[in-house]
């Protein structure tokens, strides 16, 4: 009988959060801009979040309390609604940024649904707390993305600027990829050192260099373990739905 319960709730996809991924204890965040009430527009959670206002804090719905908070008035991201109704946080490609540290080892995976508003080489979507392991930068040729974790990466270059896509990363050494919505992956030697948690459109420390991007967020996961190839479709149709992405 719990075998037919666990199938039910595979193919029942409206029945899918991504909180059931953190179910056995994994570190990691989820974080859900189309979740008004789980934002703040000051870092201490204190003042309600409100559409065209700065975010200050974002709480981790994942049940692991990693909530990402910027301190910094002048470089917290806008709370927005785009043209079919679904908010987002934009990141203003100066100095906007929201962090968390927590420790995650690999394999670890990470789903994103984003749009990336302008380019510039080495501005990073997402990178860890105080380290520069576990980027997605900008690099290359525009449109282009790297995925590294202290190693040669790999790049993958179809999410074009303007566009909203869905990023899925595995970060596993000498296994890692990267894909875009349901396209075939890109593997290769990301590199093997440890992330310390996630700057959300920042680097983890900027050595006095911007490394900012200017983006859309309309989701993101990170979690301390390689999703199913089903969680992995799950979780991409759940952020599509967020982001207005046909996959």
């Amino acid at each position: 009988m719990s075998g037919v319960g666990i199938g039910l709730g595979v193919r029942q996809r409206g029945l899918f959060t991504p909180r059931l991924l953190f179910a056995r204890g994994e570190a990691g965040a989820w974080y859900d801009p189309s979740d008004i009430g789980s934002m703040f527009q000051d870092s201490a959670g204190t003042i309600a979040a409100a559409v065209d206002s700065p975010v200050g804090r974002i709480n981790d719905k994942s049940g692991r309390g990693n909530h990402a908070v910027q301190a910094t008035a002048a470089a917290r991201p806008m709370l927005r609604i785009d043209g079919g109704g679904r908010p987002y946080l934009e990141f203003d490609g100066v100095d906007d940024c929201l962090r968390k540290a927590f420790a995650i080892a690999q394999p670890w995976d990470r789903i994103s649904a984003v749009r990336q508003i302008s380019w510039s080489t080495n501005r990073r979507l997402f990178s860890g707390a105080a380290a520069t392991s576990g980027d997605l930068r900008q690099s290359g040729v525009s449109p282009q993305l790297l995925m590294t974790s202290g190693g040669v990466g790999m790049s993958v270059g179809s999410l074009a600027t303007g566009v909203n896509g869905i990023l899925t990363e595995r970060h596993s050494g000498a296994t890692s990829r990267i894909a875009v919505n349901n396209e075939a992956y890109v593997t290769g030697e990301g590199g093997s050192t440890a992330v310390d948690g996630i700057s959300i459109a920042e680097i983890g420390t900027t050595a006095g260099l911007i490394r900012a991007s200017n983006i859309r967020l309309y989701g993101v996961c990170m979690i301390g373990r390689a999703l199913t190839d089903g969680e992995t479709l799950r979780m991409r149709r759940f952020l599509a739905m967020k982001a207005g992405v046909v996959l």
